[in-house]
């Protein structure tokens, strides 16, 4: 037994001191191996995540939006800047004049997200949705574009990611919008 460990000893203490004599051109000229570690840190640069949101009022909204996105790596940007695609689904429930009436939208968005200083961020989007035109004598649905401005805070949880929460405005809301009942919007994310 003590020969067993005598030997494991001595094999760890040798490959320790062959890896410590790499030479320097190795690091240089990367080999076809680097290739591949470089090509899979590009997929490094994914991340997943989504936002839900809450607003309450007249109509009260619940919002599930799953999204990926994409970090590109340039130099100059240092990893500050992410954008990406989401899919969107709200279930809406409002009081119209003959009562209660629900109401599930779906749809697309893209986005893009800038971190300006530490863990603060600017962020655009545009989000295009399907939904129900209840202000028409003849219900039908419409598509309805939303460009959102703002901007929020990311709290990391790992090196990947975080926890955000995001203030957006809706540069083309109307009263009548037909998705949302105000201008501004709050969001809670979660990216990995």
């Amino acid at each position: 037994m003590i020969k067993i460990i005598a030997i494991s000893f001595l094999s760890l203490f040798q490959f320790k001191i062959l890896a410590g004599n790499t030479p320097k051109s190795f690091h240089k000229y990367p080999s076809k191996m680097h290739h591949v570690q470089m090509t899979k840190n590009a997929w490094d640069r994914i991340r997943f995540g989504g936002n839900f949101g809450l607003q309450f009022g007249n109509p009260t909204t619940i919002l599930a939006s799953p999204s990926l996105g994409y970090v590109p790596s340039a130099e100059w940007l240092d990893d500050k800047l992410m954008w990406g695609l989401g899919l969107t689904y709200i279930y809406s429930r409002f009081k119209i004049y003959s009562g209660n009436s629900e109401s599930n939208i779906y749809g697309g968005r893209i986005f893009g997200r800038y971190l300006v200083h530490d863990n603060v961020f600017v962020y655009s989007e545009m989000e295009y949705l399907n939904a129900t035109n209840f202000y028409l004598t003849m219900p039908r649905r419409e598509w309805v574009t939303s460009f959102f401005v703002g901007g929020g805070y990311l709290m990391p949880i790992s090196n990947r990611g975080g926890i955000s929460v995001t203030m957006l405005y809706n540069l083309n809301w109307t009263p009548t919008h037909l998705i949302y009942s105000s201008p501004w919007n709050v969001r809670f994310g979660v990216m990995f």
